[in-house]
């Protein structure tokens, strides 16, 4: 005599009385249960769809953003090397509107890197780094999701070390305007500090490069596994859903007979 186990048992049993239930229903009612399976499918595979988009949207910002972070960090450097030579107090504040930028991304990055993040603050400092505001959303999301994995914890890695040289160039450029603006410019001085600013423009130009290939080849490598999962997914989902209402159509039918 064979004894069925009691952990295939409790399924078998659940079984069961899902079915028995499942017969007492009024046909409108397994009708029901049976397009509640796929609808149920459909929203899982929105679901999934969604999570995909609002993750390759934060990539595509964050690429974009890098472009914005390069192009502002060169103007400040070019706006300084002009004062430099011409004592022009506008160019000095068209450095300041540059670099503006940076320290807006610098901003967010360290709100999204601490335990309780003032979300306002990580928005307002996107968008000071020019940032579409309807993307900021969802670069915040990829930070907070996956800002200690693989490329975006590299390339979180880079930036924080562009930030660094960044604080070192805001620090040259005020010793510089404090020169320029004295009443005895020291031409040498003023030398120095602009030659130790090209210095600070020559390490960030790779920096900039690897934040932006080390984003690129993540999208590239989430875009293929997300596409994989939702795929697999879907497949599972339909799998279970043609299972599900074939018992529950050969229920109703043999109900009826």
């Amino acid at each position: 005599m064979l004894i069925e186990s009691p952990g295939l048992g409790a399924p078998r049993c659940g079984m069961q009385i899902q079915d028995r239930i499942f017969d007492r229903l009024p046909i409108a009612r397994k009708l029901l249960v049976i397009v509640g399976v796929f609808v149920g499918i459909v929203l899982c595979v929105t679901v999934l769809g969604a999570l995909r988009s609002d993750i390759l949207t934060g990539v595509r910002a964050y690429v974009g953003g890098e472009g914005l972070w390069s192009k502002a960090e060169k103007q400040a450097v070019l706006s300084l090397t002009k004062y430099s030579v011409s004592h022009d107090e506008n160019d000095y504040q068209r450095y300041l509107a540059e670099i503006a930028v940076p320290e807006g991304d610098k901003q967010a990055r360290l709100q999204l890197s601490s335990p309780a993040p003032d979300m306002e603050a990580v928005y307002k400092g996107f968008e000071q780094g020019r940032n579409h505001h309807d993307d900021v959303q969802s670069m915040a999301n990829l930070f907070r999701r996956f800002g200690r994995i693989g490329y975006m914890a590299r390339a979180i890695a880079i930036w924080t070390e562009g930030d660094r040289n960044i604080d070192r160039l805001r620090s040259l450029a005020e010793e510089l305007h404090a020169e320029v603006s004295s009443a005895h410019p020291d031409a040498h001085k003023v030398q120095q500090i602009s030659d130790q600013i090209s210095v600070i423009d020559a390490r960030l130009t790779p920096l900039e490069d690897a934040f932006s290939s080390t984003l690129s080849a993540g999208a590239r490598w989430i875009n293929r596994v997300l596409s994989a999962i939702v795929l697999a997914a879907t497949a599972v989902l339909l799998l279970i859903g043609i299972l599900l209402s074939d018992r529950k159509s050969t229920r109703l039918n043999s109900s009826h007979l």
